[in-house]
């Protein structure tokens, strides 16, 4: 659980017209994520996995909010591959857990084709698995 701390509290629970206790209910978070705060608005961005950035829906926050981002959003590259596989996900998943401590700034993604059928030639039958691997570093991923 991730909750509002430091000097932020006490103005956004004054704005709120809130208890810090009630603002602690409204603002808990995924582990590990980030709090940015956006000028002008009491509404946080939260940032998870470094990458996925949770906005409001209401349209004027989320413009605002968007465009205070432009910074935060456009540092660094993610680089990503895809791999396909007939193999089963269970045939398969302790190769991804050897593969991924023997490279932890790598992160991998398993997606079963619900589609599949094992019919050739069909657009089904394209693979069982989509492997998905993604790093912050070109070098390094």
């Amino acid at each position: 659980t991730f909750l509002f701390q430091g000097n932020h509290d006490e103005r956004i629970a004054c704005f709120l017209d809130l208890s810090l206790v009630a603002l602690d209910r409204m603002a808990t978070f995924p582990h590990p994520s980030r709090i940015l705060v956006t000028p002008d608005t009491w509404v946080p961005t939260v940032v998870v996995n470094k990458n996925i950035y949770v906005l409001p829906g209401v349209p004027r926050l989320y413009r605002l909010m968007l465009s205070s981002l432009a910074e935060d959003v456009g540092s660094g590259s993610v680089f990503t591959s895809s791999l396909y596989t007939r193999a089963f996900e269970s045939d398969i998943a302790d190769v991804l857990a050897s593969v991924q401590e023997r490279f932890p700034h790598v992160a991998i993604g398993s997606y079963p084709n619900v589609h599949y059928v094992g019919v050739r030639n069909t657009p089904e039958d394209v693979h069982r698995v989509r492997l998905s691997f993604s790093g912050d570093s070109e070098v390094r991923f």
